[in-house]
């Protein structure tokens, strides 16, 4: 039969254990539950008004992704990070990053340069005035602009599957780690200086650099 020229996308359809996990893995890395919090199948039931399968399906999904625990018979809990691992969750994301950006400097545009450029400039303000949510922001766009430049799928490809896996850890080390916010800030500076000049080289070593500047974060008892 003749194939007819589609004139739309067909829009994805989006299971409801999706919907369910991603709901669940949103309010973990927001910090509505905490680490070690247990999760009960009825109260998430009632939450989002779906059945208990679905629910199971999404916990089992956030277990294999690293953000929960489960107990068979016993428990469901958020898991709490090892103090130990962020460093390496830090400069793992690091390279990723680096590595997007040697492959995006290049192919930015004037406006596109300037633009990422005064991104790092004002991740750079929000660090001197201490401004962790603002910081993080800013950081979050300046890396999604580079993911989006780099024009190579399989760097983004990897990088969303294992940056899914590290956004917990990294949360809570936000939240509850200090960070060293002087070194940050001139860091940032140097990055948009870089950037603008094109110096890629330069601007790969600093975001290795930036990512593995974890924060102090509190032993665990």
């Amino acid at each position: 039969m003749p194939i007819p020229k589609r004139t739309a996308a067909i829009p994805e359809r989006r299971l409801l254990r999706d919907e369910v996990r991603d709901a669940l893995r949103t309010a973990i890395i927001n910090g509505d539950l905490l680490p070690g919090e247990r999760i009960d199948d009825r109260a998430v039931q009632e939450w989002l008004s779906v059945s208990r399968t679905p629910v199971r399906q999404a916990l089992d999904a956030l277990a294999a992704e690293g953000f929960v625990e489960i107990a068979a018979h016993a428990h469901t809990r958020v898991v709490t990070p090892d103090p130990a691992d962020v460093p390496y969750v830090l400069s793992t994301i690091g390279v990723l990053v680096s590595g997007m950006a040697r492959q995006a400097i290049p192919l930015l545009a004037p406006k596109g340069r300037e633009a990422a450029a005064k991104l790092a400039e004002s991740v750079s303000g929000y660090a001197a005035s201490r401004d962790r949510e603002g910081m993080l922001s800013e950081a979050t766009l300046l890396i999604n602009l580079m993911r989006k430049e780099c024009r190579n799928p399989i760097l983004q490809q990897v990088s969303d599957s294992v940056t899914i896996k590290f956004r917990y850890f990294l949360a809570v080390a936000a939240r509850e780690g200090e960070f060293q916010w002087d070194t940050l800030a001139k860091l940032y500076i140097e990055l948009a200086v870089a950037i603008r000049a094109g110096e890629v080289d330069t601007a790969c070593h600093l975001v290795e650099t930036i990512q593995v500047l974890s924060p102090e974060m509190p032993a665990t008892a």
